[in-house]
């Protein structure tokens, strides 16, 4: 029960509120209660006394002097002894003084520690009927009165939250007001429909004004006023609230729903966010459920609620989280290829994702890769493309994962073409050397230049073969050349002859320049001149025949005939005078070819 504090003086009230204890020194005593019927038990609590001293309890009546011994045996005093921390516990049976307000003193005889509390011995009662019992407090009103504390003073305006005691002083009126309705905490409203007073006794019209009813307390006669409500109007209900709702951004937007009772109902669906939790704003729906219309990774951690209105108040449900997750989305690096000696470029856009959704885009991608330099080579091949820092609309909405790409180097085509060579026969072989064409990066191919022509090798075309080496970042065609070993120039020069007239020719020579390898040109010496050849010129013919390794120059020579020596020795006649001369005849010699030589005797 609960004691209600008076309004005598300013002390007085202190000592009279709820449990009020007062202590001397370290010692303090309280009651089990503020107010106490008539005649029920109290418990006293004492701490903080001196362990093992026996310490004295009193009650006095703070109102009437019937706290003499002889007048109530209850406030005889009495021992207890402090336990081992200094505390008891004791019991009392309450004295027959409704309304009237006590004093507990405790006094340790050896410490000489006092301690008070005040307490209430009530003689009215004020509570409810027809209230539920739950939600809590729904069975408590608040009663505004006002009441005499003894004959004479009547208290100011007072409140007291049912139930609570108040005592009256006897024979003494209170004056009070019952709330006409009551609404509880679920929103359900009832009505006062009349006040009764048990153990007999009626109330009246208040005969102050501010106040509706009146109650006199007879003298040590508790009473309990009851003012009695009835149900007057239920409030909406909610049986089914809403659930948290968790989607991946793009997925079918989430259904609110709640299941409500009561009548004439509407819907209020309001959110907050969670920068902004205790501001709720509404959202256009008057129904049992609300669908958010296409949520992104901003809604998430929103809370979602529903007021629900009815004729009798209003109730709002419990909040439900909704939890947007971010949808997976792949940004995959285009494959690529390209010629070793070239450096790629990437525009950004080289990309293909997966996962978009919402009319979303990945603008440009930043794209990297080992292999873009110009001398990235084919033993790194191939080079990831690495993709990263996507830009575009609504990723904010999106993990994002990245798979690279491959960027294929392939062999850059390079051409050896061998430089056609030639020689003269009998020569040594010349340098042979090449035209590379299609290298990049000051690269040089190994290759090697090779031909089966030596130096004794005859007139003819020999083959300049390209054999390729190592060159791993080139596709190699090679293009074997020719070397042409030509004809040797060379000369026969037929040395000139001569011969006396009717002699036999004589041996015919040469003399041949420009051979090699100690080859003999193959050719024959001829002249048209005989043993009769008579005197003058001829022709000594240089013939050539199979050389076939030299372009010969034949030069042809002269054979010259002389005139032969030859005598005429004309034979010494002799005669008679007077003869006639003689044949004249001569001695020749030296003719050939029987060759008569011409010539004429004559003497004088």
């Amino acid at each position: 029960m609960k004691k209600i504090i008076t309004q005598l003086t300013l002390l007085f009230i202190l000592f009279l509120t709820l449990g009020v204890n007062y202590a001397q020194g370290q010692a303090t005593v309280t009651t089990d209660k503020p107010d106490y019927a008539p005649r029920s038990n109290a418990v006293f609590t004492g701490a903080g006394f001196q362990p093992g001293e026996s310490v004295q309890l009193k009650v006095k009546n703070l109102f009437r002097a019937c706290n003499t011994v002889s007048a109530d045996s209850s406030y005889l005093p009495w021992t207890v002894i402090a336990d081992a921390s200094g505390g008891f516990v004791t019991n009392w049976t309450v004295c027959d003084c409704a309304g009237d307000s006590l004093r507990l003193k405790a006094t340790g005889l050896t410490s000489a520690r006092i301690a008070y509390a005040y307490f209430t011995d009530g003689n009215v009662t004020f509570t409810t009927g027809g209230l539920p019992p739950s939600p809590a407090g729904s069975n408590s009103v608040n009663v505004d009165y006002r009441y005499y504390i003894n004959g004479s003073t009547l208290s100011g305006p007072l409140s007291g939250s049912t139930s609570f005691l108040v005592a009256v002083s006897n024979n003494k009126e209170i004056y009070f007001t019952y709330p006409a309705t009551k609404t509880t905490s679920n929103g359900n409203v009832y009505s006062l429909v009349d006040v009764t007073v048990s153990n007999g006794g009626s109330v009246a019209p208040s005969g102050i004004s501010g106040y509706q009813l009146q109650f006199t307390s007879p003298q040590s006669n508790a009473r309990t006023i009851t003012g009695n409500y009835q149900l007057s109007c239920t409030a909406p209900t909610i049986s089914g609230q809403p659930s948290a709702q968790s989607l991946t951004y793009g997925g079918s937007n989430p259904i609110f729903s709640v299941t409500a009772g009561g009548s004439g109902l509407s819907y209020q669906w309001q959110y907050n966010t969670p920068a902004l939790p205790t501001i709720w704003n509404n959202v256009g729906a008057n129904s049992t459920s609300y669908t958010v219309p296409g949520p992104d990774l901003s809604f998430n951690g929103r809370q979602y609620r529903v007021v629900v209105t009815g004729t009798c108040g209003n109730v709002t449900s419990t909040s439900a989280l909704l939890t947007v997750n971010a949808k997976a989305l792949t940004v995959t690096a285009d494959n690529r290829t390209k010629t070793y000696g070239d450096a790629v470029t990437f525009a950004g856009t080289e990309f293909t994702t997966a996962g978009l959704v919402n009319g979303d885009a990945v603008a440009s991608v930043t794209l990297t890769s080992a292999g873009a330099a110009a001398t990235a080579t084919l033993a790194g091949s191939p080079y990831s493309i690495v993709p990263s820092a996507a830009t575009g609309t609504g990723l904010s909405n999106y993990t994002l994962s990245y798979t690279n790409g491959a960027l294929t180097v392939n062999a850059r085509p390079a051409t050896i073409t061998a430089n056609a060579k030639s020689k003269i026969y009998g020569e040594a072989n010349p340098a042979l050397d090449a035209v590379v064409a299609g290298t990049a990066n000051g690269d040089v191919l190994n290759y090697t230049l090779a031909t089966t022509a030596t130096v004794t090798s005859g007139v003819g075309p020999y083959p300049i073969t390209v054999t390729v080496g190592s060159n791993p970042n080139y596709s190699v065609t090679p293009t074997d050349g020719v070397l042409t070993v030509t004809q040797r120039p060379a000369t026969i020069t037929a040395n000139a002859k001569s011969k006396i007239y009717g002699d036999a020719n004589p041996a015919l020579d040469a003399v041949v320049t420009g051979t090699a390898n100690g080859d003999v040109l193959n050719y024959t010496l001829a002249t048209t001149a005989t043993v009769t050849s008579g005197v003058g010129t001829y022709p000594i013919t240089v013939t050539l025949g199979s050389n076939p390794n030299y372009s010969v120059t034949p030069t042809d020579a002269l054979l010259t005939v002389t005139q032969r020596p030859a005598t005429i020795t004309a034979n010494a006649k002799s005669k008679i005078y007077g003869d006639a001369n003689p044949a004249l005849d001569a001695t020749v010699t030296g003719t050939v070819n029987g060759d008569v030589l011409n010539y004429t005797l004559a003497t004088t």
